[in-house]
């Protein structure tokens, strides 16, 4: 059986563009391995948060992220 846990980050796009929200982990990845995955050019993202608007959920192109980071606090 395959563990899922969600961590939420805030990732910065090539835009300027700031979006917070959570990615499911499966397993026992990190969340580095998940951006560095090569499969998948894409991340899913949900209970998502811009400057501008709120979401349920956002498909996130790898090659637009700048950076990501961990929040170690709940989003608010």
């Amino acid at each position: 059986m395959t563990v899922l846990n969600s961590k939420q980050i805030v990732v910065k796009l090539i835009d300027g563009s700031l979006i917070k929200g959570s990615v499911t982990i499966r397993g026992k990845i990190r969340l580095s391995d998940l951006f560095n995955d090569t499969d998948n050019q894409y991340v899913v993202m949900f209970d998502i948060a811009t400057e501008k608007e709120m979401g349920d959920v956002l498909f996130v192109n790898k090659n637009q992220i700048v950076w990501v980071s961990p929040l170690d606090r709940p989003l608010s």
